[in-house]
C-alpha cells in the first residue's frame, strides 16, 4: 500500500514530474483514480516516502476548497 499525501503548487510554474504526477500512467490506475479528489486545480500526490527524502522543512497551512 502506497502513502500518498497531497500537495499544492502555489506559484504553478513547474509540475511535478516524479511517481504519481499527475500525467504518471503506471500508478494511476482507472480505479484509483475514482478514489481521490480531482488533481486538476493545482494541487499534486507524491508518495509519502519520496516527500520525506525531498523536504527537510516545510509548513501546513489549511486550505478549505
Amino acid at each position: 500500500m502506497e502513502h500518498l499525501i497531497r500537495l499544492r503548487n502555489p506559484i504553478g510554474q513547474e509540475e511535478y514530474t516524479g511517481s504519481w504526477n499527475n500525467k504518471d500512467t503506471k500508478s494511476w490506475t482507472s480505479e484509483f483514480k475514482k478514489q481521490i479528489h480531482s488533481v486538476s486545480d493545482g494541487s499534486f500526490y507524491m508518495a509519502l516516502k519520496d516527500f520525506k527524502k525531498a523536504f527537510q522543512n516545510f509548513d501546513i497551512a489549511f486550505y478549505h476548497d
